[in-house]
């Protein structure tokens, strides 16, 4: 979610455009590489290129995170496998480009929603756009400004201490341990300085604290007029994040999309608050453009600036969708239900104050 923010500010800057084309920024993508591969049929030429807004949209046509991994594309530490060898991976978000450039997509570019490994490639775009290596490019950019000192792609070895254990959903209310991505010793691919350790990447890998996370919630829940912080963002690119860009577009079934209804620049988003859903839930409890989106080991965050309401889930759990299904859901629907006056307290509050005015519920 972060890379978002940052791609919106390039673009205010005007050295990004939402519709130009991946290879006009990234020098190791070929468009002429590129071929669409959907089920059983023939690779065909894509019918048109991939543009930046295909990235963040999920909408590229590039394949899921198991199928690049499967590939040897892939930057996130994984499990080994049976005969408990590690699957190979890449050394920089320039060298997963350059290999994704290889795989087919699954379908054209901009015809249809599919969760995948976008962000990654737009972490790529990123670092060549800004002379900047991600996670410092992030730092300045965003981390910094908003106030967010313990967030980062690493963890020094003084504090692993803090660095909570990770368990594994594995049936309802069933939970194992998870020691690869959860190790909070020596052991863990995040520790700075690790020779083979965690690489930046642009879809997942960063580290954060409870406190952290919420004030990157609460930011967007006062639409980037947060205290003390700098306008990183017009009104109107906040608007941008959380507005539908799938219009109707087809969208896989998931639970990665509750509570939410459509997908904007930044993650999930409410379009038709009340409305009852099928395999995409409804957001039924939230306001008009409330934006969030969940984290594979268990985070999870929804911000609703009409109602000026900011919520952080914290269960470090992998798979959480395999134990606590309804889990998300029923936070928001539960939240919004303690304060249903709220947004008529928030029009009778000063501005300031109103900014203030946040819910935090911590989960053990």
């Amino acid at each position: 979610r972060h890379m978002c923010i940052r791609d919106s500010i390039l673009v205010e800057q005007g050295k990004l455009s939402l519709e130009g084309k991946v290879s006009d920024y990234l020098s190791c993508w070929d468009d002429g590489k590129v071929t669409v591969k959907a089920g059983d049929a023939a690779p065909v030429p894509p019918a048109r290129a991939i543009t930046i807004r295909d990235l963040l949209c999920h909408t590229a046509g590039i394949a899921d995170y198991d199928e690049v991994a499967a590939q040897g594309a892939h930057l996130l530490p994984l499990s080994s496998d049976a005969a408990g060898a590690m699957p190979p991976t890449v050394t920089s978000l320039h060298e997963f480009a350059t290999r994704l450039n290889a795989l087919p997509l699954v379908h054209q570019p901009g015809s249809a929603f599919s969760y995948s490994m976008s962000i990654e490639l737009l972490g790529g775009v990123l670092e060549e756009v800004s002379g900047q290596a991600l996670g410092r490019f992030l730092e300045a950019s965003l981390f910094e400004p908003l106030g967010m000192p313990d967030t980062g792609f690493e963890i020094p070895e003084h504090a692993l201490g803090r660095f909570t254990r990770c368990y594994r959903g594995t049936g309802p209310n069933r939970f194992e341990d998870d020691a690869m991505v959860g190790a909070c010793d020596a052991s863990t691919p995040w520790l700075r300085g690790k020779p083979q350790g965690q690489r930046p990447s642009g879809g997942g890998g960063l580290l954060s604290t409870a406190r952290d996370f919420l004030r990157f919630a609460e930011w967007l829940a006062t639409d980037g007029r947060l205290d003390g912080v700098p306008v990183l963002l017009s009104r109107e690119s906040m608007a941008a994040l959380r507005s539908d860009q799938l219009r109707g577009m087809g969208a896989g079934a998931g639970p990665c999309f509750d509570p939410f209804q459509s997908f904007g620049l930044l993650g999930g988003v409410v379009c038709s608050p009340g409305e009852g859903g099928d395999y995409l839930p409804a957001g039924a409890a939230s306001g008009l453009g409330a934006t969030g989106w969940g984290g594979v080991a268990g985070t999870f965050f929804a911000a609703d600036p009409e109602h000026g309401l900011a919520l952080v889930l914290y269960t470090q759990e992998v798979n959480y969708f395999l134990s606590s299904q309804s889990l998300r859901l029923s936070l928001c629907k539960q939240a919004h239900g303690v304060f249903p006056d709220l947004r008529q307290r928030l029009e009778a509050s000063r501005a300031r104050e109103a900014s203030k005015l946040m819910l935090y519920t911590a989960w053990e």
